[in-house]
């Protein structure tokens, strides 16, 4: 339920509320004979619940056994009836009727073009500000250690983000072309900068059409699942033949994605996560193809929800889609420190050819 190292909220009321998005306390509590004895107990500096037990009682109690300790160190126990599981999350207490089956539809409200003002937030980069240039650097000077990337020369980093790939190619010889739809992630990426590397603003289906790049470059990369947002196959076709366009004959693209079958074996369906005084409310589901991440968070005072959607394609359908353009695939790892694929790999990533001559 939380992040690894994280606290819960900082109170059981406040917990709840939150999970519902600020539903009234009557509508949440009516009925409990405890009500009054919880209320009188909260304090937002005071209160703290124990996370493991708190997440073993959800699940094997018949009763939630909520432990409070006061400023003086006092351990009180308060019984609360549960109530059943949460219909939208299974595992926090269903404190409320109606609201349940409304809220369940509207955590994964979406656009289709979700990422266009999700990748321009300072609430996105605030999340996601872990990632880590360290990682980045490791699978670079990893593939070129290994020389599956060829001798550096011209390289496009499509889906840059904040450029911490880029900035890895560059530092192993690479001259380095990079995009990112993302004009904050841009201007982030230019902030550090970096000899041999420029930067623009492109979205990935439009790669076809920037004519200036066709069979410009010796490697084209695509890092960390900057593939798959897009509702039409044509979408994803349009962004792998952009991909061939760029290459050069003999050139060589590689595609780094999530792993389908390792996603779907260890998902954590829900989760709070608390990153420089934000607390994002984070349920993940994967659902008619879609790998989905619902995330619920307040920022200067004002309620926010954004959904992340990504297609669930496994390695048949990645290889065959790269195949469908004339690439030939050469090697599929499953992690940074190219160990070969399993489906309990982190990592799908593939290494594929553009042949000198196509046949």
């Amino acid at each position: 339920m939380y992040g690894k190292g994280e606290a819960p909220p900082s109170s059981v009321l406040g917990q709840v509320l939150n999970h519902f998005n600020g539903a009234s306390k009557s509508a949440l509590f009516g009925g409990f004979g405890h009500l009054s004895v919880l209320q009188s107990k909260l304090h937002p500096t005071q209160d703290r619940i124990h996370h493991l037990a708190f997440e073993g009682a959800l699940k094997t109690a018949t009763h939630l056994d909520i432990l409070e300790r006061d400023a003086t160190g006092r351990i009180e126990e308060r019984i609360v009836q549960r109530h059943g599981l949460c219909q939208r999350t299974q595992d926090m207490p269903h404190f409320c009727d109606a609201k349940s089956e409304e809220m369940q539809v509207d955590v994964w409200k979406t656009d289709p073009e979700w990422f266009k003002p999700w990748f321009n937030t300072k609430a996105y980069h605030v999340l996601y500000g872990h990632r880590s240039e360290f990682e980045a650097t490791h699978a670079v000077s990893t593939l070129s250690a290994q020389g599956v990337l060829g001798q550096p020369a011209r390289v496009l980093d499509a889906g840059c983000g904040a450029g911490r790939h880029a900035r890895a190619l560059a530092k192993e010889g690479w001259s380095v072309e990079a995009f990112d739809l993302s004009e904050a992630s841009i201007h982030e990426a230019r902030a550090m900068e970096t000899s041999n590397i420029a930067y623009h603003c492109l979205d990935l289906r439009d790669l076809l059409s920037q004519t200036k790049w066709h069979a410009s470059f010796d490697l084209v990369t695509n890092f960390f699942t900057s593939l798959g947002y897009f509702d039409e196959e044509a979408e994803h076709e349009a962004v792998v033949k952009g991909f061939v366009t760029a290459l050069k004959p003999g050139g060589k693209l590689l595609v780094d994605f999530l792993n389908v079958p390792q996603v779907e074996a260890n998902l954590v369906a829900s989760e709070t996560v608390s990153k420089q005084g934000t607390m994002f409310h984070i349920h993940r589901r994967i659902h008619e193809g879609w790998v989905e991440k619902s995330i619920q968070f307040e920022w200067e005072g004002n309620p926010q929800h954004h959904v992340e959607r990504v297609r669930a394609l496994d390695r048949p359908h990645l290889t065959e889609l790269l195949m469908r353009f004339g690439l030939e695939v050469r090697h599929i790892w499953g992690d940074y420190d190219l160990n070969e694929w399993t489906p309990s790999s982190p990592r799908c990533m593939i290494l594929a050819e553009l042949p000198t001559a196509l046949t």
